[in-house]
Formats: structure tokens, C-alpha cells, sequence
């Protein structure tokens, strides 16, 4: 059957049901009159209210990426991989307890049926979620095998004053055996747990570093301390507070050292570097000195002083100390020689001895008691002076005489001498 075109005044007040529309029809929604309302494959259109798919499933969702997207079964399974999730206990201990009875954990008094989450025993193994009992405690139903406690499983604690509000999670890795393994619980979390420490103040989730006026500063990303009114740079005096700080900077004075200013004697002093006794010979004009002897009379040791104390003394004069009758002195009394001189005494004095030996003619030697001084002798013969010395009268050897006569019977020799 030929097509034939209906024109718009001719419908216009006549209603077009379902029925009226092939099925095969393609009619563009805009050209509806509420073609706005309809879901469009193209996502162009937004719900504006609650939609109830039936008891229907959405199928074939693209992975999440966006915080308001969609999450797929897939997707929450891999985040639960390798956690297991508890139901939340009572208290947690803070430190061993015996597993029986009612007692006071973490500030909590504990009653039977209470679960517990027992991470401070002194046995390791012993750790655990247990249920307390007025009699033994026993492992909770959801905790008590390999397969339900494994490396991952966490709780999350009610009450304590110390755990309140906090999530544990076993640490503990490889395969567990319940009663022989060690169980070691991590805290990972702890909603309201945080205080204020020493030093820091608290204002709902932030904390803040106290820093003392005038002292310690706390900056928007570091702490500093705070500037003390001194200008950066070098000084030779200065104040400091109880802290350490310098609070003011000056150049000093020799009075604040006790020091002598500085002057042109000083200055004078200074240039020096030699050893020697420095003399001040003129205003503000040293000299460096030595003590110097004279030659072969005055002695001097150490005369620069700096190995010690100088040292004055004479020189020896070449005189051996001794006992002397006669000297030499010079003009500064000093004596440069000495001898003894023989001294006559009456005791040594021998007058008219008769020297030992026989007179017979033949006999010319003859002995004295002692022996005389050099040239002291007097020998007589007959009461005639003999002259002594070879060629003479006779010559004399220590105490021996001999005659160049031979004295004969009769003759008288006597002998006068100081020994």
C-alpha cells in the first residue's frame, strides 16, 4: 500500500496510543514530549530520585576509580584478601594476667561472657581473643583455630584507659598453631587515642608544639628559636641569659678582664721576642739585658736566665786552698800565689851536737841526729867554721856529713843546725 503523509494539523487533536506505533518504528526521543525523562544509554540524563532495581542485579561494571563509584564484588574481595575482621572486644590487656575470674582490665572491670583481647602474657602463646569466665577463660569461638586466627586478623577495642577506641592486628607471620605459637598483636590504629604530650598542646585533631615566649618559636613546618635582641655577628663581650643565649654583645675593655690597658710601654714590651732581662731605660723604651761577668775575676751562669736563675761567683785564681806563711795578692785582695816560708823555731834549734862516727884518721863521714834545713847547718872542727860545698870543708846529704879532711884522733867536730 502506497505511504501517505499525514500532515500535523490533521493529528493534532487526536491521542496516539501504544497500539498506533509499529514496533519496528524509529522515533527520536527528542521528539517526544517527555523525552527528557527517559533513561538515556548515553548517561546524558541524571535520576533525580531513588531508583529500585527489583531485586534486579547491575551487571558488567567497569572497575571503580572515582570515590562515588561503584564498587563490584571482585573489587571488595581483592581489599579483604589476607584480613580477617573480629567482633570487637571489651578491653585489650596493657600487661599479664592470669585467664580466670572476674578481674580489672585497662581500668574495665571484666565480667564473664566479656570478650578479651589478651596480648601481654609473659607466654606468648597464651595471647589471644578470649571470653572471660568466673572460672577459666577459653579462647572465643572465632578465634580458637589456625584457620580463624591467622597473620592479618584484627579488632577493634571498646573500652580502657589505655586501649579505648584502638584496632590491633596480628602480626604474627607463617602458619600458626594455636597454644604453641607465639601471637603478637600491632596496634594500627587508634581513634581518640592521641594526648597531648610534654610540650604540645591539643585543639580537637590538631596538636601544636608549645614554644616558650621569648625563647622557642613554632613556625607554620619547623620549630626555632626565637631571636634574643642580639645582632648577628662577632663580639669580644657579651651577656648571656640562664639558657645559654647570648642577650647583648659588646666590645670589651681591659677592665673586664682585669687587664692593664694598653699603652706605648706595652706596645714596647711587646716587640720583644729575645731572652734577657728586659729594663726600662726611658719613658715607654725597654732594652733586653744580660748579666755578664768579668773576664778571669767574675763568674756568671745562666746570665739570659732562661734556663734558670742566673748564678754569680769568683773565678778561682789558680791558688790551691791551703794553709800559706807567704801570699800574693792583687788590687782586688785576691791572692794569685802562696808558699810557706821556713819558720825558725827554738825547739828545732841544735847547738854544739857531736855528730856520730869514729875520728881515727881514716873515718871522713859522719851523722847528725836530724836532718837540717837546707843551708842551716854550722859545722865546727876544732871551734873552726867549716865552709860547706863541693871542693870545701865537706859536703852534706840529708843528715850525712863528709869531711874532705879526714879528721884524725884528737880533732873535735861539733854541729850547730835548725831542723
Amino acid at each position: 500500500m502506497a505511504s501517505t503523509l499525514i500532515k500535523k494539523r490533521q493529528i493534532e487533536n487526536l491521542k496516539i496510543v501504544n497500539a498506533d506505533i509499529d514496533t519496528s518504528a524509529a522515533i527520536d526521543t527528542n521528539k517526544l514530549a517527555e523525552g527528557a525523562d527517559f533513561i538515556k544509554r548515553t548517561g546524558s540524563v541524571t535520576f533525580t530520585g531513588d531508583q529500585s532495581m527489583g531485586g534486579n542485579k547491575l551487571t558488567n561494571l567497569g572497575a571503580p576509580s572515582n570515590p562515588d563509584d561503584a564498587v563490584r564484588l571482585v573489587d571488595l574481595q581483592n581489599n579483604q584478601a589476607g584480613m580477617s575482621f573480629k567482633e570487637a572486644a571489651r578491653v585489650a590487656t596493657t600487661a599479664n594476667i592470669t585467664l580466670s575470674g572476674a578481674q580489672t582490665i585497662d581500668g574495665v572491670s571484666v565480667v564473664a561472657g566479656n570478650r578479651i583481647l589478651v596480648k601481654n602474657q609473659t607466654a606468648g602463646a597464651a595471647n589471644g581473643i578470649y571470653i572471660a569466665a568466673t572460672g577459666a577463660w577459653t579462647r572465643a569461638t572465632d578465634a580458637d583455630s589456625s584457620d580463624e586466627l591467622k597473620s592479618g586478623t584484627f579488632i577493634l577495642i571498646q573500652e580502657g584507659s589505655v586501649n579505648a577506641d584502638s584496632g590491633w592486628v596480628l602480626s604474627t607471620d607463617g602458619i600458626i598453631t594455636i597454644g604453641t605459637t607465639v601471637l603478637t598483636f600491632a596496634q594500627f590504629s587508634g581513634a581518640g587515642q592521641i594526648t597531648a604530650g610534654t610540650g604540645m598542646t591539643k585543639n580537637g585533631n590538631t596538636l601544636d608544639v608549645v614554644g616558650t615566649a621569648g625563647r622557642i618559636v613554632a613556625n607554620a613546618d619547623n620549630i626555632d628559636l626565637a631571636t634574643s635582641g642580639v645582632t648577628a655577628g662577632t663580639y669580644t663581650k657579651i651577656t648571656v641569659d640562664a639558657y645559654g643565649r647570648a642577650t647583648a654583645g659588646a666590645t670589651a675593655t681591659p677592665s673586664d678582664i682585669g687587664a692593664q690597658p694598653s699603652n706605648a710601654n706595652l706596645t714596647n714590651l711587646a716587640s720583644f721576642s729575645g731572652p734577657g732581662f728586659y729594663v726600662n731605660t726611658a719613658t715607654n723604651t725597654n732594652v733586653a739585658r744580660l748579666i755578664a761577668g768579668t773576664t778571669g775575676r767574675i763568674g756568671v751562669t745562666n746570665g739570659n736566665g732562661v734556663a734558670g736563675n742566673p748564678t754569680i761567683d769568683l773565678l778561682t785564681s789558680g791558688v790551691v786552698a791551703g794553709t800559706y806563711n807567704s801570699v800574693v795578692v792583687d788590687v782586688y785582695g785576691r791572692v794569685i800565689s802562696a808558699s810557706n816560708i821556713p819558720v825558725m823555731s827554738p825547739s828545732n834549734y841544735i847547738v854544739r851536737e857531736t855528730p856520730s862516727g869514729v875520728i881515727n884518721g881514716t873515718n871522713a863521714v859522719f851523722s847528725l841526729a836530724n836532718i837540717p834545713l837546707a843551708g842551716k847547718e854550722m859545722i865546727y872542727l876544732n871551734g873552726q867554721l867549716l865552709e860547706p860545698g863541693s871542693g870545701n870543708d865537706y859536703t852534706i846529704s840529708g843528715a850525712t856529713i863528709t869531711m874532705l879532711s879526714v879528721p884524725v884522733v884528737g880533732d873535735i867536730i861539733r854541729a850547730t843546725y835548725y831542723y
